[in-house]
């Protein structure tokens, strides 16, 4: 196995498409979500991170470790000289039996981090900025196909409608909206005004957009 199989960053804003990539790849190692060890770094001392990947994991062949909020790789929150000489030192001959993800999402990454420009050189970075509509509706698309639903289009576009690009907000809905069809059902525009909840800012929005163009019907 790779060094850079071994380590992963994963930055940007799209918290769904980063979760589900996460999972994918715990999948991959025929892992099970509620296996895999998770710390949260505005708590966790680095200390405690590095002894438990330097760890042989018992009664199995790889252990996965995901560093939650990983505030060390942010402007002004960098760690001590000795933990970052430690955590370099580890980046540099990572363990074979430990895979370590570092979930990024929605930090500022300062450039100039020690920390980061190892990562840059050393680990698997995964990015994953805002989709584009298509790629959300190619999401929602494969989240419905998974139980044997189909959504019609216009029934998709009403839910973004609704939603918007809220991608906590479209995953419980899409959980609600599955429920609720039953597999190999069909979602219909119908659907969509009867259980989904509209978007306050996006109300807000359509209707300021309504009193500029004078659309009094609208209004």
């Amino acid at each position: 196995m790779r060094d850079d199989d071994l380590i992963y960053l994963f930055t940007g804003t799209s918290e769904i498409f980063i979760k589900n990539r996460i999972n994918r790849i715990i999948q991959s190692f025929s892992k099970l979500e509620t296996s895999v060890i998770k710390y949260d770094m505005e708590v966790t001392s680095l200390a405690t991170v590095l002894e438990d990947a330097i760890t042989i994991p018992l009664l199995e062949d790889l252990k996965i470790i995901i560093l939650k909020n990983p505030v060390f790789l942010t402007k002004g929150n960098e760690l001590s000289k000795d933990d970052v000489k430690s955590f370099i030192k580890y980046l540099k001959n990572p363990s074979d039996t430990t895979i370590l993800m570092i979930d990024a999402t929605n930090y500022a990454i300062h450039q100039a981090n020690e920390i980061y420009k190892m990562l840059k050189n050393v680990a698997k970075i995964i990015d994953y900025p805002d989709p584009e509509e298509i790629e959300l509706k190619g999401w929602i698309v494969r989240s419905f196909d998974a139980n044997n639903i189909d959504i019609k289009d216009e029934a998709l576009n009403l839910l973004l409608e609704y939603i918007g690009d809220d991608q906590p907000r479209l995953a419980g809905e899409i959980e609600k909206l599955t429920s609720y069809i039953g597999k190999n059902g069909t979602i219909k525009s119908s659907d969509i005004r009867l259980l989904v909840p509209r978007n306050v800012n996006n109300e807000i929005y359509e209707l300021i957009k309504a009193i500029i163009e004078q659309d009094l019907t609208k209004i």
